[in-house]
């Protein structure tokens, strides 16, 4: 999770740092490296950014990473995808118990019988495709 703080202490000499978060945690370790991946130059006492935390992997506490100013507008989260159909809408696929692929369209998709038409010609296709993958999955007999 994004936080934003306040650089307490960062010494260019010494490679380390620290930044009091604006929730008034603890403050946050920060090490040159972050500040050298996030392009923003040297962190100044004072200097407004925004960070995620880590955990150290010698066990001391959290340290920051991705830094950018805190006035940096991040880019929008990507939309969720579409919520899948229902059961009993448009085509299924499932694997019976000999390992073939079975294609059923109960519905059609806009109402007109056409797309099931279309699916039911595509199936020799998707059924290729899909054994295809399964045996590119499967591990080497």
């Amino acid at each position: 999770m994004r936080q934003t703080g306040t650089v307490k202490f960062f010494s260019q000499a010494k490679g380390y740092g620290f930044i009091t978060p604006d929730q008034g945690a603890k403050d946050i370790f920060v090490h040159i490296t972050a500040v050298e991946r996030s392009a923003i130059g040297p962190l100044d006492e004072g200097m407004r950014i925004s960070f995620q935390t880590e955990p150290d992997k010698r066990g001391k506490g959290p340290k920051a990473v991705d830094l950018m100013l805190a006035d940096t507008v991040e880019p929008p989260a990507p939309e969720p995808p579409p919520p899948l159909p229902r059961q009993g809408a448009g085509p299924h696929f499932r694997i019976d118990e000999d390992g073939r692929v079975k294609f059923a369209a109960s519905a059609s998709l806009d109402g007109s019988g056409n797309n099931v038409d279309r699916l039911r010609s595509l199936q020799p296709l998707l059924v290729q495709g899909t054994r295809e993958l399964a045996s590119a999955l499967s591990p080497n007999e």
